[in-house]
């Protein structure tokens, strides 16, 4: 197993539900927490589905030296109704389709178990009634190696080389900011 990051682990999930659902009309990584409010922006696509990591709940070192993340992982699912079928019928149809496949999601060095706590819910209010449409979630639980078991954490770059000019130490032992001309 290899080291892994929460970025692979969402591009692996898009891959795959893409190629389960190739009837969405988009499927990506979304940023955070899904508002009612972001419906107006997917419902040209829809149906759709937006994975996203709400956090981690837990990371721990174990026994081997890995060091493993519980990762809260969530799909939203947003659809409109059809002349053939209503909205939350088909969001339940996407649900029942990732449910049954998740079991089985275990992309090649990114995932030490299997999913759990895997739960369902419509997140379907009042002002998406008069829409057309609805929104359902799909969250769960899964552990993610993030650092293999003897391997060299990466070098994380200090908040100073991010955002600031580089600091040197001058004569006299006293610390002095280079010019952004000198850097």
């Amino acid at each position: 197993m290899t080291m892994a990051s929460t970025e692979a682990l969402l591009t692996a999930l898009v891959t795959e539900v893409s190629a389960l659902l190739p009837e969405l009309g988009d499927c990506g990584a979304h940023p955070g927490r899904f508002e009612v409010a972001d419906l107006g922006q997917w419902a040209p696509r829809a149906p759709a589905v937006r994975l996203a990591c709400l956090g981690a709940s837990r990371t721990e070192m174990v026994a081997t030296g890995r060091t493993d993340a519980t990762m809260r992982l969530t799909a939203f699912v947003v659809t409109k109704a059809a002349s053939d079928r209503d909205a939350d019928v088909a969001a339940l149809a996407i649900v029942d389709a990732l449910v049954a496949w998740l079991p089985g999601f275990r992309p090649t060095g990114l995932l030490t178990g299997a999913p759990r706590a895997i739960r369902s819910r419509s997140l379907y209010a009042g002002t998406v009634e008069g829409s057309g449409m609805a929104l359902r979630t799909l969250k769960w639980r899964q552990e993610l190696c993030l650092k293999e078991a003897g391997a060299a954490a990466e070098a994380v770059p200090a908040p100073s080389e991010l955002y600031s000019l580089p600091v040197v130490v001058g004569r006299g032992g006293e610390p002095e900011r280079l010019a952004p001309e000198a850097v």
